[in-house]
């Protein structure tokens, strides 16, 4: 695996490699959106449904052509990341650019080996390529992660009870008490936006929350644009700072939508085919996923997202940020 400006060189037979360029390997959160959620149903715990769309055109140019449309999911239980098939949502829906989920249809399913899945990925592929185009394996969109609370909150009441969010959010707080402390290594956040805006070699726009190109900000409402450290620690571990309308640093001991270190950086980390090291998979399974286990599905005054705020990723304070100077050598003249 890889990610960013790859280079390589082609030759045919036993000629010299005359043919060299390069392409560009983006991750899943900065991949242009292939599937796209229509509103923000998906990110409920029991949603009455959800409208996706894509562009139909890039399956194929027959609008009458059937499509699958699948469920997958993602876990790191082991060094070797798993991306792993859920369900079959529609097996022989119109190629139209457009479909509605209902989630009341699979409350019965019972999916005892990938019960654990917490979040996931649509797919929608050809379900007869040959027929239509002739090939033997199909186009395929894939959607950013999504978190699965709409496909298996049936499943996990049952498993948990009612309270199956606190459940799950209290087991990923025993999980991530065990494992290593990285908030020490990340950078510190600048306390005003001015800073952090300046710091550019520090820190970078973090495109769910940026002032110029999407000021939506859903994990951080009130926020008027956030930063994300620019390159992992030695950890793979990252920082997010985001700032209010005042442009002052927001703080997880005000509000759940403050600032937060993340364990898992979204660029990832060398080898990239590691768990903990996978770009933007493993940042949703050790960050984005216990924020909705443990805040987003939970009132803010839980214990769950209490925990989550002031123990597990709270903001860093931000007096110990030192902002970049231009030096002077101690050995130059004048």
């Amino acid at each position: 695996m890889a990610e960013g400006y790859v280079m390589f060189e082609v030759s045919y037979g036993e000629t010299r490699y005359n043919w060299k360029g390069k392409y560009f390997i983006e991750t899943p959160a900065t991949a242009i959106e292939r599937i796209r959620f229509e509103t923000r149903d998906v990110h409920e715990r029991s949603p009455a449904e959800i409208k996706i769309s894509w562009n139909a055109q890039n399956l194929t140019t027959n609008l009458n052509a059937p499509i699958t449309i699948s469920l997958w999911g993602y876990r790191e239980t082991t060094i070797r990341p798993e991306r792993l098939y859920i369900d079959v949502i529609e097996r022989s829906a119109s190629n139209t650019g457009s479909y509605v989920i209902s989630p009341a249809n699979y409350r019965t399913r019972n999916n005892l080996a990938t019960r654990d899945l917490q979040f996931g990925f649509i797919m929608i592929n050809l379900t007869n390529p040959v027929n239509y185009e002739g090939l033997t394996i199909s186009p395929e969109l894939w959607s950013r992660p999504i978190p699965l609370g709409w496909y298996f909150n049936a499943q996990w009441e049952r498993q948990y009870g009612s309270m199956w969010s606190q459940t799950l959010c209290n087991n990923w707080l025993t999980n991530d008490r065990y494992l290593k402390n990285f908030a020490a290594d990340v950078p510190q956040c600048p306390c005003i936006l001015e800073h952090a805006l300046n710091d550019k070699g520090r820190f970078m726009p973090d495109y769910d929350c940026d002032k110029d190109i999407n000021r939506d900000c859903f994990y951080h409402r009130g926020a008027m644009h956030c930063v994300r450290s620019g390159a992992p620690s030695m950890q793979g571990s990252g920082q997010q700072c985001c700032y209010d309308k005042n442009s002052y640093l927001m703080l997880t001991y005000d509000q759940q939508w403050g600032s937060r270190p993340h364990r898992s950086h979204n660029l990832g980390y060398l080898p990239w085919n590691e768990a903990n090291k996978v770009p933007t998979l493993s940042h949703w399974f050790h960050d984005m996923v216990p924020y909705y286990l443990c805040c987003m599905w939970q009132e803010e005054q839980a214990v769950g997202c209490e925990t989550y705020r002031f123990e597990r990723r709270p903001t860093q304070d931000c007096v110990s940020y030192q902002a970049p100077a231009v030096g002077k050598s101690r050995h130059s003249r004048g």
